[in-house]
């Protein structure tokens, strides 16, 4: 099962983001807003995408407060890490902002807060998990479920979280969604 990393000073927001993970991208979830963390797990390669919040307000490293920006700008000048993805996650939400953030940081992407569309948000950011292998219950092709007319794995088709009939895909065995 793909992991995110959820980097965030609020608690609320944080287990908000865990769930709407779990339950509707069917991921595994850490969470931490501890510098040091942050960086071992992406190291270690704990994690297989980012989800950090751009003002950490307690984040320190080095005797220094640090934001989401530079904990990002560290993760990206760090051959080791460089190539986990990391969405920028705020609600700094003017106009400009955005492309003021990606670019400073060298994050990957950016969602605003709050998040109102919980499938969007899902799907923005497994649309940067790394498919190198694809493992345990997730639909292969565009949508088409294999085997008996049920999605490969648990039976459920992912991609908008549904399929057609009754939560399996039934029929012509195709799942809703882009299968993901």
């Amino acid at each position: 099962m793909k992991t995110v990393l959820i980097v965030e000073d609020d608690p609320i927001n944080a287990r908000v983001f865990s769930k709407i993970l779990t339950r509707r991208g069917n991921l595994e979830v850490k969470h931490t807003e501890d510098v040091e963390e942050v960086l071992q797990i992406a190291q270690s390669h704990e994690a297989d995408v980012i989800l950090m919040d751009v003002s950490l307000s307690r984040s320190v490293y080095d005797g220094k407060p640090v934001d989401g920006i530079k904990i990002t700008q560290m993760l990206k000048q760090d051959p080791n890490t460089a190539e986990i993805p990391i969405i920028l996650v705020t609600a700094h939400a003017m106009q400009g902002d955005r492309e003021s953030f990606l670019k400073q940081s060298g994050a990957d992407s950016y969602i605003s807060k709050p998040v109102v569309d919980h499938q969007e948000f899902v799907n923005t950011i497994k649309a940067l998990i790394p498919a190198d292998d694809e493992t345990e219950g997730e639909a292969k092709g565009e949508g088409e479920a294999k085997g008996e007319g049920e999605a490969k794995g648990e039976g459920e088709a992912k991609g908008e979280g549904e399929a057609k009939g009754e939560g399996e895909a039934k029929g012509e065995g195709e799942a809703k969604g882009e299968g993901e």
